[in-house]
């Protein structure tokens, strides 16, 4: 995604249903999505993982500045998603709060 729009690769759209449906079925799965600014790249990936028999929803967070600077990974739990008309909303992930990832154009 190019800042706060929304993805227009055309796979994009796809790549957020299997997410989706992978979470309706309690599946393993993972969403990637770069979200670059002028001198910023931030890079989620959205995982659905079998922890003890529940499903967790994870976001592990990669930031990176220009000129190369590589801010630690960060991770946290989400409480839960949802399909919005909109995209994709991940609810209560720790310090990082709400994340949305909109539906592609």
């Amino acid at each position: 995604m190019r800042g706060p729009n929304a993805p227009t690769d055309t796979t994009a759209q796809q790549s957020e249903d299997c997410f989706w449906n992978a979470f309706k079925q309690s599946q393993p799965a993972k969403l990637i999505v770069s979200i670059m600014g002028v001198d910023t790249t931030e890079t989620h990936t959205l995982a659905l993982e079998n922890q003890s028999g529940k499903l967790a929803i994870t976001d592990t967070v990669e930031r990176t500045f220009v000129p190369a600077r590589i801010m630690p990974a960060e991770s946290y739990t989400c409480a839960s998603v949802e399909q919005k008309p909109g995209g994709l909303q991940f609810n209560a992930c720790g310090d990082e709060g709400n994340f949305s990832v909109p539906a592609a154009k």
